[in-house]
This record gives C-alpha cells, sequence and structure tokens, in this order.
C-alpha cells in the first residue's frame, strides 16, 4: 500500500497547494497514484477543538470517487501560486483536483443555499478578488483603481454584468461599492473582512475558522463559475483556475504587473467585426510571445493551421513547437531586411523589443541578443505564405508597431482588421505613438474603431479597413 502523509500549518489553500504538490510529487516518481493520502496532520487552523481530521468535512473522500489514470509527468509546484496563471498544466492538474478536492455534500450545499440567497446567475457576474492585508509580505499588490481599468472594460461590453466582490480588505470591498454602487453585491453573511492591516482573518477571528473555511471553499468554487474574474495572485487565487479549469476570461495582476494579452474583449472585437461585414479567415501575429491569444482566434471561428505566429526569441518558438502549435517562426520583423539589430531583453519578458528602453520604461534591461531583421512582406515571400489567407493581423512589438507596418506595404492589402499594442506617451526611444499609427494606417484605408489604455498610457487599438 502507498501512502504518503501531508503537514501544512497554514493557510486553507495553502493546505491545499502543499497536499497536491505532494500528490504530484508522488505520481511523477511512481508513475501511478497513491493509494492513501493522510491530511490529517494539515488544515490545523480549521480543527475543532477536539483536534480530529476535518479533511472530509470539506472534500469528497477520493475513494468515493472516479479512478484517474496517469499519462503524463504533471507540471505543478506550490509555488506556481506566482506564475501566469495560462501556463498552469491544466489537462494533467484538474483530473488530480476533482479525485482529492471534489467538495463535499455539505459545501456543496453551501453552495446551492447561496446561489439561491443571492440569485446568482454566473454568466453574467464579473468577480473581483482582491487578497490583501499579510499578502503584501508576499508579493507587491496593485493599487484598487487598476482594477476599474478591466472591470470598465468588461462593463462597456456586457451593460447588465454585475460585480462580484470579495476580498479579505474591508478598505477594497468599499472601494468598489462605491464604484459599482448600483451593480455590485458582496456576501454579507458569509464572509469575514477586517481593516487593512499585516494579518489574516484566520489569525484575527481564528474561533470561527472551522465554519467560515468551508463558507470560503464554497465561495471560491462559486468564483470559479463566473464569466469574469479579475484577480491578484496567490494560492486563493490559483485555486480559482484550478476550479475553474482554465484562465478564460481571467484578468490576473501578478507583482503590479497585468498579465492579460488583449484589453479589448472578444465579444467587442467580435462585435465589430460583424458590424463591418468582416469575415476572419486567418489570423497572422507578430509578437506571439507564449501564443497566448489562441484560444481568441479559436472563438473568431479559425483553426490553429489558420494562424502565423512570429516570434523573436527561439526559446518561445520552440517551447511553442513542443505544446503542438503549429506555424511558428522565428523572426524579428522591421521595416528593413537583413540588418543586425540588437533586441533588448527586459525582466518582463513579455515587453522586450527592438527598441531602447525610455525613460518612463517600468522594468528593466537583462540582456541583449542580435538578430537580422526581416520585413513582412519578405516573410511572406520567403516562406511561400499566401498573405491572402491571412487577412486579421495582431501585432505586440513594443513600440515597434509602425516599424513592422511599414515594411507590410505590399501585404497589407489583404489585412481587414488590424490589433495593435499602442502608447500615448514614449516607453520605447524613437517608439510611435497612436497618433502616428493613426495617420500612418489611413493611408491604407484603415480606421480606429476601437482603443482601450490603462492608467500608464499604453493599450490596444482595432483598426478597420473602411
Amino acid at each position: 500500500m502507498s501512502v504518503i502523509s501531508t503537514h501544512n500549518d497554514s493557510g486553507f489553500f495553502s493546505c491545499c497547494s502543499v497536499k497536491l504538490f505532494n500528490i504530484v510529487n508522488y505520481i511523477n516518481n511512481n508513475n501511478n497514484i497513491p493509494t492513501y493520502v493522510d491530511s490529517s496532520q494539515s488544515f490545523e487552523w480549521y480543527k475543532q477543538p477536539d483536534g480530529k481530521d476535518v479533511t472530509y468535512e470539506y472534500f469528497e473522500h477520493y475513494d468515493n470517487l472516479k479512478n484517474i489514470t496517469i499519462y503524463n509527468s504533471i507540471n505543478y509546484h506550490h509555488e506556481h501560486q506566482y506564475i501566469d496563471y495560462l501556463k498552469l498544466d491544466y489537462s494533467n492538474i484538474i483530473p488530480l483536483v476533482k479525485k482529492y478536492f471534489s467538495p463535499a455534500k455539505g459545501i456543496i450545499n453551501i453552495i446551492n443555499n447561496i446561489e439561491q440567497k443571492y440569485s446568482l446567475i454566473y454568466d453574467n457576474i464579473c468577480v473581483l478578488f482582491y487578497r490583501g492585508n499579510d499578502k503584501i509580505t508576499e508579493t507587491d499588490l496593485c493599487k484598487y483603481d487598476e482594477y476599474l481599468v478591466y472591470a470598465n472594460l468588461i462593463l462597456n461590453t456586457n451593460p447588465n454584468i454585475l460585480f462580484l466582490i470579495q476580498s479579505d480588505e474591508t478598505e477594497f470591498i468599499e472601494f468598489m461599492i462605491k464604484q459599482f454602487p448600483n451593480n455590485s453585491f458582496y456576501f454579507k453573511d458569509e464572509i469575514r473582512h477586517v481593516k487593512k492591516c499585516v494579518s489574516t482573518v484566520d489569525k484575527l477571528m481564528k474561533n470561527t475558522n472551522h465554519e467560515f473555511a468551508k463558507y470560503y471553499l464554497a465561495i471560491t468554487i462559486i468564483m470559479s463559475k463566473c464569466k469574469y474574474i479579475i484577480c491578484g495572485s496567490g494560492n486563493c487565487s490559483i485555486w480559482i483556475m484550478l476550479y475553474r479549469g482554465n484562465n478564460n476570461n481571467v484578468y490576473q495582476n501578478l507583482n503590479r504587473k497585468w498579465l492579460t494579452q488583449i484589453l479589448i474583449y472578444f465579444e467587442e472585437i467580435n462585435k465589430m467585426l460583424k458590424s463591418k461585414n468582416i469575415n476572419i479567415i486567418g489570423s497572422f501575429h507578430v509578437g506571439a510571445h507564449e501564443c497566448e491569444e489562441l484560444t481568441f482566434y479559436n472563438k473568431l471561428g479559425l483553426k490553429n493551421d489558420d494562424m502565423i505566429w512570429l516570434e523573436a526569441r527561439p526559446k518561445k518558438v520552440s517551447e511553442a513547437q513542443n505544446r503542438g502549435i503549429p506555424n511558428v517562426y522565428n523572426a524579428v520583423i522591421t521595416e528593413k531586411d537583413d540588418e543586425e539589430i540588437i533586441f533588448n531583453i527586459a525582466n518582463n519578458d513579455k515587453s522586450s523589443s527592438v527598441l531602447k528602453f525610455g525613460s518612463k520604461y517600468p522594468f528593466k534591461l537583462v540582456s541583449r541578443i542580435r538578430f537580422k531583421s526581416i520585413t513582412i512582406d519578405t516573410f511572406f515571400e520567403r516562406n511561400n505564405i499566401d498573405a491572402s489567407k491571412y487577412n486579421f493581423w495582431n501585432f505586440s512589438v513594443e513600440g515597434a508597431e509602425l516599424m513592422a507596418l511599414k515594411g507590410s506595404t505590399k501585404s497589407i492589402k489583404y489585412a481587414k482588421a488590424i490589433c495593435l499594442k499602442v502608447n500615448k506617451e514614449e516607453l520605447y526611444k524613437n517608439g510611435a505613438l497612436i497618433t502616428e499609427i493613426d495617420t500612418f494606417l489611413y493611408k491604407y484605408n484603415f480606421k480606429r474603431v476601437l482603443t482601450y489604455m490603462t492608467p500608464d498610457g499604453c493599450g490596444d487599438a482595432l483598426y478597420t479597413c473602411v
């Protein structure tokens, strides 16, 4: 009989993360699931005075659930609470979540009661989740008003949306209620929150931990079912993702950096394309990074073979190819062919660029790599790719968008819609501002139809052919 024991004297979802990691570690080493998982020495903060194991007050016993088969090594660590949730190994982790962390019947009853009490309609709810207080000792937390950029983005697309406010920090709840007085709510009777401090509700209100942890598990599962989620990073947030099974429609802040790729939301882009009678037949993406927009293009009706991806860093190209993503090319796009250029790598690698960083640039230079440049027109020609098959263009090349466009004077005629990262201020030296891009694209009959900017003066713009 194979037995693993987990020991963790910390927060509820910290205990869950460590338990999951121990299970994953056993499976990866033994290529099989353990016979017995003992977590009686975990969840110490949530036990009754008698000290008895409470695991199965929260979770259904794994013996009562369907067995799972392990086919691949599983990529998970309990410190993954502080990574981009797009990178989670969902396909291999989710079967374990269902096996070992499915809610007990008592938790399901709480979920049902909350759903009825608050008349929840998941498809019409956006979660505003902020884990504050002592979390500041582990990671940088963003300001409350940064949530408003994404909340208002969603509200503009979905005027009837309701905001579910969830936090352990009283000031956040009060701030968001003030911002959305007529279209927000929170679970008044089911949560605990305190004024901002360097502690936790579990430590300050420990006599009610056993009861309120049940509510919190139920609320975490409820949050996972909502259409949109705006959240920070930590054990609570990652478990929202694990119960959700993906990070679709999620805006995640990690160390004060928002990880979402496209600010303009899919529904609004899709609505605009339909209003212009534009039928998307293929996508051409410059600045692929980790191909985060793949599901976005799938929603536009494209198959993976209908997409072309260009990425400067060979490592990112290999990673995408290893994930089975087709048509991923290593290329550095500028307005000139075969010019030796220096590619500047930032400590936030999404923000790396062929341009030097400006004085207002928020990240640090960590290295430089030399590459040969290529224009978009030449890329299509040298790779024998029919540019007419790709009429949705999307560039995320960190200030060099206009440079890329200037090298597409032959192939741009096939584009019907162009989505670009844009700037109102010079974050990159000699980087084009949004007005310069407007002027250039106007010459090719493109007009800016959607724009969303962050408080930092950068954002996304959609242009369509008029």
